[in-house]
């Protein structure tokens, strides 16, 4: 169909291809930049070995496969990647991770997955059981959602996040062109009266 696609959170590195996806464009970055980004505060805080645990769908696993290569690259050792499932339908088995935690003596976690799976892990880190301290680094799925801290209690202290950073800029030209926009010289955009409708709360 050669039609530009524009995406506003893909980030699998899947979409790098630029010979199967020639007309994807998007604007955050692949998580092949992520994985460097944390090698690059695991290479700084001086850890020679990590552990890294992943939610097991496209996210977690291409950003585990990243983040296991540039480490492998740059002389620092990780774990055997621990995968845990995207749905908490198999508790037991994650009980079973956390356990695998404890005795591998992990201090560095690397957490490649969705915000809900960490909850999970933290809340099992919580219940009592005494399975060490771990120091999570975790990706921007996580980023700076204060609550995750805040639900995780102790088990969430020390834990480094991601997170996308967007600088605002903003020209004289572009507000100029905003503050001229209404609904009806802006009628040939279909996304337009949602905008409106959202911006002054009504309804058209």
């Amino acid at each position: 169909l050669n039609i530009p696609v524009v995406s506003y959170a893909a980030s699998t590195p899947d979409l790098d291809d630029r010979t199967n996806f020639p007309y994807f464009i998007r604007t955050v970055p692949s998580d092949k930049d992520q994985a460097e980004a944390m090698l690059a505060v695991i290479q700084a805080m001086g850890w020679e070995y990590v552990d890294i645990l992943f939610v097991a769908n496209n996210y977690g696993t291409k950003g585990k496969d990243q983040f296991v290569r540039v480490a492998e690259e740059n002389g620092v050792c990780v774990g055997e990647p621990m995968p845990i499932s995207e749905t908490n339908a198999d508790e037991p088995a994650l009980y079973k991770t956390v356990l695998e935690l404890k005795n591998r003596q992990a201090k560095i976690v690397v957490f490649f997955g969705i915000d809900t799976r960490y909850s999970d892990v933290v809340k099992i880190l919580n219940s009592g059981q005494d399975y060490g301290d771990f120091i999570f680094l975790a990706s921007e799925e996580w980023g700076t959602k204060q609550q995750l801290l805040l639900d995780g209690g102790k088990a969430a202290r020390g834990t480094l996040t991601l997170d996308l950073a967007s600088p605002q800029v903003e020209t004289q030209e572009f507000r100029t062109y905003m503050l001229s926009r209404n609904l009806e010289n802006t009628q040939y955009n279909p996304w337009f009266s949602e905008f409106w409708q959202h911006l002054f709360k009504c309804n058209i």
